[in-house]
């Protein structure tokens, strides 16, 4: 199923901006951005394979800003959406944010 031209446009157009706000050290701005992408997701949002990128950008941005805790959670979503598990990036963020949160077993596991 492919999300109609419209909507995946500006999703596309909203994933440049948070992506031109990371690159400014803007994170929460581009969190904001992410966000607003994936509100133009028909539901079930998770379904979507933009579901899985945006949820790992906004991981991103949150990891970037030293939140761990909200990072973990979108990274764990992203995971979760297509082609999410075994993406190399998802996971490795995914135990870079264990490592930061103490938890050494989840770490290696996901660098691993």
């Amino acid at each position: 199923m492919e999300l109609d031209s419209e909507i995946y446009n500006s999703i596309k157009l909203l994933s440049a901006r948070g992506e031109h706000l990371v690159d400014r050290d803007r994170y929460l701005e581009a969190v904001t951005a992410f966000k607003t992408a994936i509100d133009l997701l028909p539901e079930p949002k998770e379904q979507w394979s933009a579901w899985t990128w945006l949820a790992a950008a906004i991981g991103d941005a949150y990891y970037l800003d030293d939140r761990f805790a909200e990072a973990r959670s979108w990274f764990r979503a992203a995971v979760a959406g297509p082609d999410g598990l075994g993406n190399p990036f998802i996971h490795l963020r995914l135990g870079q944010t264990a490592r930061r949160l103490g938890d050494e077993k989840r770490a290696v596991d996901e660098l691993l």
